[in-house]
């Protein structure tokens, strides 16, 4: 089995993203990602290295919060990511308000 993407977590400028990604092993891991808007090749990896892995994808999106700033800040700000959806920028407004 394929690692499998199983959720991306995108921030309100839909700029950056965590992937939280199911392993061929079925542990978990999480890596962040970032866009630019004027380059049409979509997103990239911010590190080649592989994050942590983890026994559930709970812990690798804790782990995610714990490590990655703007998640920090948007949870703060009262931001909250539902563990079972993927989230477009527009959902997480939705979800703010």
């Amino acid at each position: 089995m394929k690692p499998l993407v199983l959720q991306s977590i995108e921030d309100v400028t839909g700029h950056r993203c965590v992937d939280i990604i199911r392993l061929a092993d079925g542990r978990f891991t999480f890596r962040e990602c970032r866009r630019d808007p004027e380059d049409s090749h979509g997103w990239r990896y911010l590190s080649g290295a592989q994050t942590a892995i983890f026994d559930t994808a709970e812990a690798a999106r804790a782990a995610a919060l714990a490590e990655i700033g703007w998640m920090q800040t948007e949870r703060d700000r009262g931001m909250e990511w539902t563990p079972s959806l993927t989230h477009t920028k527009q959902d997480l407004k939705l979800l703010r308000s």
